[in-house]
């Protein structure tokens, strides 16, 4: 599960014909990619809690994260709805569902400009 304290940034990579997801606070050694936005992101999740969960193991402390990664955002209660309704199809929390369509839709304006 992902970290809210961990911000993920995804990427678009050419080369590898892949998405990149990292969390710029861990480093690039903390990464995982993806045929989607939102595969890149649930695998770097995964990546994540087996990272944090090491780090525990040996006592050491995790890097600070570099920004807060927190978004207060007012909706209207019918696309609270929906939205929440969607997340629960997808079992998934409502800010992950909310955190893959914002990777999702970052992705393809990266890759258009390309």
């Amino acid at each position: 599960m992902l970290d809210a304290k961990y911000p993920v940034e995804v990427f678009w990579v050419e080369e590898d014909g892949a998405y990149f997801a990292i969390s710029p606070a861990l480093g690039n050694g903390v990464s995982a990619y993806g045929d989607t936005p939102e595969e890149a992101i649930t695998e770097f999740g995964v990546v994540l809690d087996l990272v944090l969960e090491s780090y525990k193991e040996h006592g050491v402390e995790p890097p600070a994260p570099t920004a807060s990664g927190k978004l207060s955002l007012r909706l209207p209660k019918s696309l609270h709805a929906q939205l929440a309704r969607q997340a629960e199809s997808e079992n998934v929390s409502l800010n992950m569902l909310l955190v893959s369509m914002l990777a999702a839709s970052a992705g393809r304006k990266a890759a258009a400009k390309k």
